[in-house]
């Protein structure tokens, strides 16, 4: 908890509980939930940070890069997935430890903020706030995250009996929270401090996506494209360097190499004076056409040891779906220019769809194949339906349903449900893109 004024206000910030059939830490990080703490100590509250899928931290640990898997406990699944053979699970700490935790808070909270992230998970967060409430019946609680921005009614609906204030949009339009101001610059800095000791950190030059792919709601959450402070991210990455012993920093942009003169390689030149023994990674899929022999020598230098290349598809019937991100050819160039830097095989993934409309499993087998030829490792990635994309709204014509049930967006359930897709064809396409990564190993 911070420290503070005891008469200031008490609030208390959840990132909730997730629920699915797979959830790995590949360096996760509650962006916003950081972000309204900064906001809420610069409104004066005393603040207390709980993240229910935060893995405790490994002291001196850097196999894969500090990464690795949560905890869970195996669930009932619902009736909609009792068809696949896959256990349903709730990810993050135990149930007795968060009722514990909720129990031993003193004082108590005047208000409680909780957040999630996809709108499959939210009966991770129906969990989390029916056990907050078993504590504390009538404390105000506000929910909010992009689940609650993208399906604002259906959440409302699944939490009523809660009595919840559901907060959709932006930070600085929050409501249920008194007093709520925003400082012109959010930083990640108090969170940092209520966390603790992290396994890793987050970094973000940029807010918001000036792209407009159809399977993404970036624009339909209203994130206008900005770029952050270079000193306030020296900051960050100072704090969690001295007072965090962090090794290992993830870049969380949408549109990382986006005018990347501006302040990506600036921001670059500053770590590699500064810091030159921490590890980088770029896990969200950069535009690869945007990569230039200058940027991926600077990338090498700054010590970035993960490199995710946005693909999804080079064929040309899908390329309205992936607002023409890329082709062979683009790919090929990027790859080329990102070996000659000094980056090996085994560092360059590239992303691949799965799932689009009227895309079949032999297409996306043909991708693995040419990826395969460029000796980099294919990362599929089966389609989950966005609310508020286009590819939700073609999805909706012929499936009705995940307009108002949430589990109809989970991506291991979803793809089953696709003409020519079923779980042979599912399994014979991860193993095809394992083998293929294998083989550069």
């Amino acid at each position: 908890m911070t420290q503070g004024n005891k008469s200031n206000p008490f609030a208390l910030v959840i990132n909730a509980w997730v629920t699915d059939f797979k959830l790995y830490d590949e360096w996760m990080h509650p962006a916003g939930l950081y972000f309204l703490v900064d906001a809420l100590v610069f409104s004066g509250y005393n603040v207390a940070l709980c993240d229910l899928i935060a893995r405790p931290y490994e002291h001196g640990a850097n196999t894969h890069f500090s990464t690795g898997p949560i905890d869970h406990e195996v669930i009932e699944k619902p009736a909609l997935f009792n068809d696949l053979k896959r256990r349903y699970k709730r990810y993050g700490c135990s149930q007795d430890s968060f009722t514990s935790y909720l129990l031993g808070l003193q004082p108590q909270p005047d208000i409680i903020c909780v957040g999630t992230t996809m709108s499959y998970w939210l009966d991770g967060l129906e969990h989390t706030i029916a056990t907050i409430r078993k504590i504390f019946p009538t404390t105000p609680l506000v929910v909010g995250g992009i689940c609650v921005s993208l399906m604002p009614e259906h959440v409302a609906e699944v939490l009523n009996k809660y009595t919840v204030i559901t907060a959709p949009g932006k930070l600085g339009e929050t409501p249920g929270i008194p007093h709520l101001k925003i400082p012109d610059k959010l930083s990640f800095i108090n969170a940092f401090k209520l966390k603790g000791l992290m396994n890793h950190a987050p970094i973000l030059t940029s807010g918001g996506c000036p792209m407009s792919c159809s399977y993404c709601a970036s624009r339909a959450l209203g994130n206008t494209y900005t770029v952050r402070p270079k000193s306030l991210i020296l900051d960050e990455i100072d704090w969690a360097v001295k007072a965090g012993t962090v090794r290992n920093f993830a870049f969380l942009d949408d549109a990382l190499l986006w005018r990347a003169e501006e302040h990506f390689m600036p921001l670059l030149e500053a770590i590699i004076q500064k810091y030159p023994t921490i590890y980088l990674h770029a896990p969200n899929g950069m535009h690869l056409c945007y990569i230039t022999p200058a940027i991926a020598k600077l990338m090498f230098r700054a010590g970035i040891t993960t490199i995710r290349l946005g693909y999804e598809s080079s064929d040309l019937r899908f390329a309205h779906s992936t607002s023409h991100k890329a082709n062979e050819s683009q790919l090929s160039n990027a790859c080329s220019m990102l070996k000659k830097a000094g980056f090996s095989s085994r560092q360059i993934g590239v992303y691949v769809m799965a799932g689009l409309p009227d895309q079949t499993p032999d297409d996306v087998h043909k991708e693995i194949d040419y990826l395969q030829s460029l000796q980099i490792i294919p990362k599929v990635v089966f389609l989950s339906p966005v609310p508020k994309t286009l590819v939700f709204n073609e999805y909706a014509i012929k499936f009705p349903h995940i307009r108002t049930n949430h589990h109809w967006h989970n991506d291991t359930f979803f793809i089953t449900q696709l003409p020519s897709w079923n779980i042979e064809a599912i399994e014979s396409i991860k193993n095809h893109a394992k083998n293929a990564a294998h083989a550069l190993y």
